[in-house]
């Protein structure tokens, strides 16, 4: 059995039928900002982020890999990767990364409504379900604040009928 990866913490604020509202505690990203979209674009962001962890940063230090891997476009159309660091380390006990595109940047406390779906996520059944969800969202009285993003919790060799993935979209009560 594969261990369980560490996951960022959040306090469920609101359980809907199909969605929930979480707040998320602050956590540190090492996040990497692409031109483009598509596979390629995420293989190549992956592999970056994963080479820092795996030791490709000043002190050749290994961090433990988290889930989920984080993903989403800014207002420029650029691809955002993000891993979340493990919760035993503060900003200044990381290693500077080597690759210089990569940033390491703490993310504040956020509210967010989530989306949990299975199988694989391809762009259009992502767009599909963040339609839904900003839907859902809308109907209950809160506002959208920002990028839909997609959490994918398993790595690309899990059986489809076992992948875990989410929507999440940063929200505020409107």
């Amino acid at each position: 059995m594969a261990k369980k990866l560490e996951e960022p913490s959040f306090e469920l604020v609101e359980k809907h039928p199909e969605f929930e509202i979480r707040r998320y505690t602050s956590n540190i990203q090492a996040s990497v900002r692409s031109q483009g979209s598509g596979d390629l674009v995420n293989r190549g962001s992956f592999q970056r982020i994963a080479g820092y962890i795996f030791g490709r940063n000043s002190s050749n230090q290994r961090i433990a890999m988290t889930a989920p891997v984080l993903m989403w476009q800014d207002d420029d159309g650029a691809s955002i990767m993000s891993f979340v660091m493990p919760s035993a380390y503060a900003l200044d006990d990381l290693p500077e990364p080597v690759d210089v595109d990569l940033q390491l940047a703490v993310k504040e406390e956020e509210i967010v409504a989530s989306l949990s779906f299975r199988g694989f996520s391809r762009p259009s059944k992502v767009a599909r379900l963040t339609k839904h969800l900003q839907s859902l969202v809308e109907q209950e009285g809160w506002q959208q604040i920002g990028p839909a993003r997609l959490a994918v919790y398993d790595p690309p060799t899990t059986l489809p009928f076992l992948r875990r993935n989410e929507i999440l979209i940063p929200v505020h009560m409107a």
